[in-house]
């Protein structure tokens, strides 16, 4: 399985979820045939008292809707907005991601991320590079699925190219949420 493009190994909390996520799915078969040693599967219904973790993807169906799900970069106040672009808010902590594999950079930029929102930080610093004059560099270009993606999704507000003085097209201002107490 793949993450972006990045390929992880799956922990035994995500083999969990796969096997209650694909629990009575039958492998498609083109031809419309099914195994001899199988029967077509009952309709099965969701069990909707399963308790799940509060590291899971998963939420019981009640406590599910669209709007609690981030799908990307939430917007800022039109000020903050434009502080954050000029680099006018204070940076609180820098990674230089560039030069790791696409692995390495994913799991420093998650520990780095966390430890931050822990710490209570709102304004970070993430070096990506800038890749080559060809292309892009694939930290560069994986930066925006990883920072909105599980799990540093609930963490991260937004995030902006940073100023010629602060890296330019190979740094990002990242701008935290506040910590929930």
């Amino acid at each position: 399985k793949t993450r972006g493009n990045m390929p992880h190994r799956p922990t035994d909390e995500d083999k969990k979820l796969w096997k209650y996520v694909t629990k009575g799915i039958e492998p498609y078969h083109p031809e419309g045939k099914v195994s001899a040693d199988k029967e077509l599967p009952k309709k099965s219904r969701v069990d909707k008292n399963i308790q799940i973790d509060r590291h899971s993807m998963l939420v019981p169906p009640k406590q599910t809707s669209m709007k609690s799900i981030p799908l990307g970069p939430q917007a800022l106040d039109r000020r903050t907005e434009a502080r954050l672009k000029r680099g006018q808010i204070q940076i609180e902590g820098r990674i230089d991601l560039h030069g790791m594999t696409q692995e390495a950079a994913h799991n420093t930029l998650v520990g780095f991320i966390s430890q931050s929102y822990q710490q209570g930080k709102r304004c970070v610093l993430v070096i990506t590079g800038k890749g080559r004059l060809s292309a892009p560099g694939k930290i560069k270009q994986n930066l925006s699925s990883w920072l909105y993606d599980y799990p540093l999704s609930g963490m991260v507000l937004r995030h902006v190219t940073a100023q010629p003085a602060d890296g330019g097209a190979g740094a990002f201002y990242v701008y935290l949420k506040r910590q929930k107490d």
